[in-house]
C-alpha cells in the first residue's frame, strides 16, 4: 500500500474543511442580510444541536454519509455516465439537493444558505472523485456547525452562551 495514501486524503479532508468553513465565515455577513427567512433554518439547527455531544457527531456522520453517497457517489456519477458531462451531472445533483432542502420549514434565504456549501461540496468532488474524502469534509462540516449552533435553550454544546445569538 502506498504509504501517500492517508497523507493524501488527510490533507484533502483539511484542505475541504477549510474551504467549507471559510467560506461560510466569508459569507456569514451576506446571509445575516437577508432577513428574517433564516430564523426558520436557525430554529432548525436548533433542535438539531439540541442532543448530547454524542448525538451531534452521529447526526453529522450519518447526514454526510448518506447525503454524499446519495448524491455524489451515486447520482452525480449515474449522470455523468449517462450525459458524459460530469459538470452538468454536478450542477442537476447540487441543485436537487439543494431544492430538495427548500419546503414549509426552509424558505428562499435558508434554501440559499444551504446551496453554498452543496456546490463548494460537489466542486470538491469533482475535482478529486473521492466519495470517502468528501463524506469526511461533509460530516465534520455539519459536526462542527451541530456543536456551535445554540440550543433551543439559546447556549451553544458546553452550555455557553452561543456566539450567534450574542451578536444579534
Amino acid at each position: 500500500m502506498d504509504r501517500r495514501l492517508p497523507l493524501r486524503f488527510l490533507g484533502r479532508v483539511a484542505a475541504g474543511t477549510v474551504v467549507l468553513v471559510g467560506a461560510s465565515v466569508l459569507t456569514a455577513p451576506l446571509f445575516e442580510r437577508l432577513g428574517d427567512e433564516n430564523e426558520a433554518l436557525e430554529a432548525g439547527m436548533a433542535e438539531l444541536a439540541d442532543t448530547s455531544p454524542a448525538g451531534k457527531v452521529f447526526v453529522g456522520v450519518t447526514a454526510g454519509t448518506t447525503e454524499e453517497v446519495a448524491f455524489n457517489g451515486y447520482a452525480l456519477e449515474r449522470l455523468a455516465v449517462l450525459t458524459g458531462n460530469p459538470p452538468l451531472a454536478g450542477a442537476v445533483t447540487a441543485t436537487a439537493f439543494v431544492l430538495g432542502h427548500w419546503g414549509e420549514q426552509w424558505g428562499l434565504s435558508a434554501v440559499l444558505r444551504i446551496a453554498q456549501p452543496a456546490l463548494l461540496v460537489t466542486g470538491l468532488y469533482l475535482y478529486w472523485r473521492s466519495l470517502p474524502v468528501l463524506i469526511a469534509v461533509h460530516a465534520i462540516n455539519d459536526v462542527l456547525g451541530l456543536f456551535l449552533a445554540p440550543d433551543t435553550d439559546g447556549t451553544d454544546g458546553t452550555g455557553e452562551a452561543a456566539a450567534a445569538t450574542a451578536t444579534q
